[in-house]
């Protein structure tokens, strides 16, 4: 942990921050003189909410697989790193899961054009059609495992925590308006994905929408400083899913109904081909609020994946578009802190009291704790949500 007072004081720390908040156990400090003026300047107003937040750690931590201990307390312990534990599975530094971890394998993010595979047996991945079509809103990853007949040792939740996310949103969305399942009568989806990162290189995992969302033409603009340069204005097609490892799987036969799995180059348009459900990917590098306005028809959604509102002030003018905008918005966070930080500086700039959609946990947060917390709260990728509309 970093010392939570360090930036207050010119004097640099004296130490590893080894001494802990005895009111909340949230932040540690490298000496008292550094516990001191973080109480004075800031900690005061937060420390018994952070408190509370602490308290909710084994809902946080409550995942139904078999490998949650491993990727949750063990990994806190430093008993466990994302490295390790993708070794133990055999999938470390392959097929899609080069960029989970932040050792060599994942030096940078760039855009999947190929199909990368789940480098799993078809048995432990979602690779193909589901046998039923979802006729329920999917509540946790329990329900959903259970729909795509997976076994709860199978790791693609920490990948799928993406496309489960957004779908998520759209679910939160439909219950509040009252919009039939999946998205009412509309045939077309268009989404705005904004500071897109690890998602540009685990691309083909959004096919999985073809599922949650059947017969539907969906259409995802990821805007973000990470789009890399080379790739601006690039359109791609997802018509199918990813891959196992099984050669006689379904997956690997190009007769299936939703065609051979591929990220297809589309060049600079997105022209609707087929009845069948297809998603259309274009990138975009920059900000939203310097973007938008090339961007063509507007969403029906604007989404961000650990978005940090409250701690990039370039969010502010994007914040203040999407209210004059007025289509719906929704951001994941890492922690409930920094969720409700977001949650108040929407509130402010949007001139409400408070957001349409209070900040949640999301039931589809990745279950690996992160291993460089800055803050010792309960911590995952897309950890909690929230919106406004």
């Amino acid at each position: 942990m970093e010392c939570a007072g360090a930036h207050l004081l010119r004097g640099a720390c004296i130490g590893p921050a080894v001494i802990r908040c005895g009111s909340c156990g949230a932040l540690y400090y490298c000496s008292q003189k550094h516990q001191k003026a973080h109480w004075v300047e800031e900690h005061a107003e937060a420390c018994a909410r952070m408190a509370e937040q602490m308290q909710r750690a084994p809902i946080l931590n409550d995942f139904p697989f078999s490998f949650t201990r491993q990727t949750t307390y063990m990994v806190d312990m430093g008993l466990v790193t994302a490295c390790s534990f993708l070794e133990s599975c055999g999938i470390h530094g392959q097929g899609l899961w080069k960029s989970v971890c932040d050792c060599r394998f994942a030096k940078s993010f760039g855009i999947g054009v190929e199909m990368e595979g789940w480098h799993l047996p078809s048995s432990l991945c979602p690779c193909k059609e589901p046998e039923t079509p979802l006729e329920y809103f999917l509540t946790d990853w329990a329900s959903y495992y259970e729909w795509r007949h997976l076994p709860l040792e199978s790791p693609v939740a920490l990948l799928l925590q993406w496309p489960l996310s957004l779908f998520y949103a759209l679910c939160l969305l439909q219950s509040k308006n009252g919009v039939g399942f999946p998205f009412g009568d509309n045939q077309i989806l268009r989404i705005h994905y904004l500071g897109p990162e690890r998602e540009l290189s685990q691309l083909p995992v959004f096919g999985e929408l073809l599922a949650l969302l059947p017969g539907l033409q969906i259409y995802i603009d990821f805007i973000g400083p990470s789009v890399p340069i080379a790739r601006e204005g690039e359109s791609l097609k997802l018509d199918g899913y990813a891959k196992c490892l099984d050669n006689d799987c379904p997956c690997k036969k190009k007769a299936s109904s939703l065609g051979n799995p591929r990220l297809e180059l589309q060049g600079d348009k997105m022209a609707v081909s087929s009845s069948q459900g297809q998603i259309y990917l274009r990138f975009w590098t920059g900000l939203y609020h310097d973007r938008h306005s090339e961007l063509g028809a507007l969403p029906h959604l604007i989404f961000a994946a650990n978005a940090g509102i409250a701690a990039f002030p370039s969010w502010q003018p994007t914040i203040e578009l999407i209210e004059t905008l007025q289509v719906p918005a929704f951001f994941t966070d890492y922690c409930e802190e920094a969720a409700f930080l977001a949650s108040q500086s929407v509130a402010a700039l949007t001139h409400t009291s408070q957001v349409s959609f209070d900040v949640q946990v999301n039931p589809f947060r990745q279950p690996l704790a992160p291993s460089n917390k800055e803050l010792d709260l309960p911590t995952f990728s897309n950890g909690f949500i929230f919106g406004f509309s």
